[in-house]
């Protein structure tokens, strides 16, 4: 929950990968919502919790 604040003020790196397709992937916690990056296309995913 502290992470998912913290995003709306810095973007956290939580996974990076190499590909033999793309360079790298990355995902990263961006405004709340998890973002994959892969060099050719950003996606934006929401994240969800449920207490």
């Amino acid at each position: 929950m502290f992470k998912k604040f913290l995003s709306y003020f810095i973007p956290l790196n939580t996974f990076k990968q190499k590909s033999t397709v793309n360079k790298t992937l990355e995902v990263t916690l961006e405004n709340g919502k998890l973002v994959l990056d892969s060099g050719n296309a950003i996606i934006l995913m929401e994240v969800c919790s449920v207490f």
